[in-house]
C-alpha cells in the first residue's frame, strides 16, 4: 500500500497531538520518518511517495531513457522530486534558524545539494 507523504505527515501529527506530546514532538516525530522514508540519503533527492516498508523502487537509467514508465516520471517516486525537495529544504533552513544544529544543517546541506543535481534534468 502506498501512502502520500501529506497524507503520512497529517496522520503523524494528528495522533502525536492526541497523545499529548504537543506541536513541537510531532513535528520531530514527522520529521525523523520523513528523514527515514522519504529522502535518498545518497542523492539527496526527495521522494514523491514511499511505501511503509522504506524500500522504494526507483526507474533505472535504462527506464528513464525509454521513457518508462512516462517521460515525465509519473507514478515513480522521484516525480516531484525538485519540487518537494525546495519546500522540504525551506523547512529544514526554519528549522536550524530555531535549533542551530549541526545536524540541521547536514540535513538542509544534503537536501540542496540533491536540488543542485537534479536541476540540469529539468528543461526549461
Amino acid at each position: 500500500m502506498m501512502i502520500t507523504r501529506r497524507t503520512w505527515i497529517a496522520g503523524v501529527a494528528g495522533a502525536a497531538h492526541l497523545r499529548g506530546s504537543g506541536p513541537d514532538a510531532a513535528i520531530e516525530r514527522a520529521h525523523e520518518e520523513m528523514w527515514a522514508r522519504f529522502i535518498d540519503k545518497e542523492y539527496g533527492t526527495v521522494y514523491d511517495y514511499a511505501p511503509f516498508q522504506g524500500k522504494v523502487d526507483l526507474p533505472t537509467a535504462e527506464d528513464c531513457h525509454d521513457l518508462k514508465p512516462n517521460g515525465m516520471a509519473w507514478w515513480t517516486p522521484v516525480e516531484n522530486g525538485g519540487f518537494f525537495g525546495g519546500l522540504y529544504l525551506s523547512a529544514l533552513c526554519g528549522r536550524w534558524k530555531e535549533q542551530k544544529s549541526a545536524r540541521r544543517a547536514d540535513e538542509a546541506h544534503t537536501v540542496a545539494t540533491g536540488l543542485v543535481r537534479l536541476a540540469p534534468l529539468y528543461p526549461g
